[in-house]
């Protein structure tokens, strides 16, 4: 009894003076650094020394690499992708949608002028591209958070075009008349413009490279009316009435 009574008047005599309330503070700070030393100790035997030392260096691993891509970045970014414009349209405005990276510059450069837009979160870009008569160029280069430019994109040639085509039918003559049965299988013949679509009564017609078409028909007895149109790239169309007579 007298050693434990010792014992008890060394440890009490261990801690500084100051009264109750510097003992429940000490107090305080021996059972949280046992609490974590116990849950410590239970982690490890859960988990294991090697998860916890994987844990830590994967962490740490990627803090480094994400600091090293904000600091480090000179890879210029791919060149801007445009959707395949028309080559020929009678518009002269048109939208231009493209996509680049993502909240990337992208510079537009179109005949000797150029403009800038902002890649969206999801990479897409669109512009207004104003046309002059005739031939119109158009590409664009991207460039990122960092400076880095990318290679200018693709070349696009858009023509502006708002004369209609050129149409002639060369046979029959309107007005013509065919008699008998002999008679009754006529070919309607003409020319219009090179790449030039032909439509005769709704029904698409083979224009050669020239620009030449035929279309062989059965006529009906009395009259018979044909309407021949045709279109251009660029949107533009010439139409045409055909009549011809037929007696049996």
């Amino acid at each position: 009894m007298a050693e434990q009574g010792f014992r008890k008047a060394k440890i009490l005599g261990s801690i500084p003076r100051g009264g109750s309330s510097m003992r429940r503070k000490y107090l305080k700070t021996a059972i949280f650094f046992g609490t974590l030393t116990i849950a410590t100790i239970t982690l490890v035997i859960l988990v294991g020394v090697p998860a916890i030392a994987k844990l830590t260096s994967l962490l740490s691993n990627l803090n480094k690499s994400s600091q090293l891509i904000e600091q480090n970045d000179t890879n210029p970014p791919p060149p801007p992708r445009i959707n395949t414009p028309t080559d020929a349209t009678n518009k002269f405005s048109i939208d231009i949608n493209g996509s680049s990276e993502p909240g990337s510059s992208v510079e537009i450069f179109w005949n000797d002028n150029k403009d800038e837009v902002l890649a969206g979160s999801d990479g897409g870009f669109s512009f207004n591209f104003k046309l002059r008569d005739g031939e119109n160029t158009l590409y664009a280069t991207a460039k990122d958070n960092f400076g880095n430019e990318s290679q200018k994109s693709q070349e696009y040639k858009i023509t502006l075009d708002n004369k209609p085509p050129t149409l002639e039918i060369t046979k029959p003559k309107d007005g013509t008349s065919f008699f008998g049965s002999h008679q009754r299988l006529v070919s309607i013949e003409g020319k219009t413009e090179n790449n030039a679509s032909v439509i005769i009564n709704d029904r698409l017609i083979i224009v050669n490279e020239s620009g030449a078409f035929s279309y062989a028909t059965t006529l009906n007895e009395d009259e018979n009316h044909f309407t021949v149109k045709t279109t251009d790239k660029a949107g533009n169309s010439t139409e045409q009435s055909l009549t011809v007579n037929f007696t049996l």
